[in-house]
C-alpha cells in the first residue's frame, strides 16, 4: 500500500486537511503521528498507520476513499 496522504484522511473523516494535521500534532487521533525531524524545523512530517486508520473509521469507508483515488 502506498503512503496515505493527509487529503485522503480528511476525506474519510469529512474534515479539513488542516483539522487532520492539527489533530495529529496534538495527539488527538489514534491512527497516526506528527513529528519534526529536527528541533529547528518549522514543518511537521506525518505518519499515518493504515491498520489503525481503517479500525478508526471502518473498513467500508476506508476502502471507499482509497479505491476512488
Amino acid at each position: 500500500m502506498n503512503k496515505i496522504k493527509i487529503k485522503h484522511v480528511a476525506q474519510m473523516l469529512n474534515k479539513s486537511e488542516q483539522c487532520v494535521r492539527i489533530g495529529l500534532q496534538r495527539d488527538k487521533f489514534p491512527f497516526g503521528t506528527a513529528y519534526k525531524t529536527h528541533d529547528s524545523n518549522t514543518k511537521y512530517t506525518y505518519s499515518i498507520y493504515p491498520g489503525k486508520l481503517e479500525e478508526y473509521i471502518g473498513k467500508e469507508r476506508f476502502n471507499q476513499v482509497m479505491n476512488s483515488n
